[in-house]
């Protein structure tokens, strides 16, 4: 797999350290590295988060370990076969070499000085933990926090509303979109197995056991990869971070953002089941991520819940499957295996470290406004310890102490 760094470098000025050249260098030279398996990799990555102090992350009033952020990525990112990249950034970052500035003490201010090792903590573990919350945990937080893109008929927003998000490149409009995932499905929720109540009233499906109104879910969400109220360039950055976490190629990383409105990033589920899996309570691993041609007809994975309460339905495996229901001149696609291990790894990630929780806060405190703060140009945002703003400012003097234009 090759990486394409043109998308880094036009990373916004927020990032610590995940648009630095030296950086990406550094990880793409352990990522190649055939003399280390990826096990030696995750080990030595283990080691250095054991061994190095690193401090917490300060978001406005919260705080959250870092080290967990960066354990967390690096337990879980085999989902969706990202391990390999996470544990050389974690290494990469954990053995970057600040560069040495010669100054005179007596020029700073003590605040100055504070803001200036603030530069210097950034530029490795905590920089790189920061980037992965901001950049990759957060955005997904927030497009799943609001509504979705098109639930279904039964829900809001109303076709009508979606059909504007709908991406050029797609030919499918959601009430097609939804009714081809409804058959695919067999009218059922994959979850707890009701039956949609206006495809019973339809004719569609017999009227038997337990029905609901389900809804069409998104697996990945598009305001994952723009957000149209943001002048800032977040989501290209979370893309190019989300190619490497799940080693996509250009060209899969484009179709993911293609695909949005497809079969392959639909299934149907009731709602309480939908409102669940947008809040990360549970998730679905699956069986293989080889995109053979057996996984475009039939999808197994298994159940991971986070849930302290129990969903409508009984369900008595963790296993499921999905499979194309209708009839077999109907080609209809499973979902992508790629898409739900995505989530699935994000899933874990935000429960493993906490950072589910406190994104829960910031967003719970001032949604939508928590989300316009934290996309938010560098220079008036404080996102803890040193306001940004006086870091830019104390980089301009420390660069012309030093002689550099």
């Amino acid at each position: 797999m090759s990486h394409n760094q043109s998308s880094s470098d036009a990373a916004p000025s927020i990032c610590f350290i995940l648009h630095k050249p030296d950086f990406h260098a550094s990880t793409l030279e352990l990522e190649q590295d055939e003399t280390q398996d990826t096990s030696q990799l995750w080990s030595a990555a283990h080691a250095m988060l054991d061994e190095v102090p690193i401090r917490p992350l300060e978001i406005g009033a919260h705080t959250l370990s870092a080290v967990n952020i960066l354990k967390a990525m690096l337990n879980f990112a085999y989902i969706c076969d990202g391990q390999r990249y996470v544990a050389a950034a974690i290494l990469a970052a954990g053995t970057r070499k600040v560069q040495e500035t010669v100054y005179n003490e007596t020029e700073l201010t003590a605040e100055e000085d504070i803001a200036i090792q603030d530069c210097y903590d950034k530029d490795g573990l905590y920089g790189l933990a920061f980037d992965w919350l901001q950049l990759l945990l957060w955005p997904f937080k927030r497009a799943y926090k609001s509504l979705d893109e098109f639930a279904s008929e039964h829900s809001s927003p109303t076709f009508e509303s979606a059909e504007n998000k709908i991406d050029p490149a797609s030919d499918s409009k959601p009430s097609i979109l939804l009714a081809q995932t409804l058959k695919r499905d067999g009218f059922r929720c994959i979850m707890s197995c009701m039956r949609d109540v206006k495809s019973i009233q339809a004719g569609h499906t017999e009227n038997v056991g337990v029905s609901a109104h389900l809804e069409a879910a998104h697996i990945l969400r598009r305001s994952i990869f723009t957000e149209k109220s943001s002048a800032s360039s977040q989501p290209p950055a979370t893309i190019d971070i989300l190619k490497h976490f799940a080693r996509l190629s250009d060209d899969a990383g484009n179709e993911l953002t293609r695909s949005i409105d497809t079969l392959e990033n639909m299934f149907m589920l009731q709602s309480d089941w939908h409102k669940r899996f947008d809040a990360f309570d549970w998730c679905l691993i699956p069986d293989e991520l080889d995109g053979s041609e057996k996984s475009s007809t039939e999808q197994w994975c298994t159940l991971k819940s986070f849930l302290e309460i129990t969903l409508p339905g009984d369900r008595r495996s963790d296993r499921i499957v999905f499979k194309n229901n209708a009839s077999p001149d109907h080609d209809l696609k499973v979902p992508n295996p790629k898409y739900l291990a995505i989530h699935a790894a994000i899933t874990h990630v935000l429960h493993m470290s906490g950072a589910g929780r406190v994104l829960n806060l910031i967003a719970d405190d001032s949604f939508p406004s928590a989300s316009a703060a934290l996309s938010r140009p560098s220079s008036s945002v404080d996102f803890g310890g040193a306001d940004l703003a006086l870091r830019s400012s104390v980089l301009s003097l420390m660069a012309s102490l030093r002689g550099t234009p």
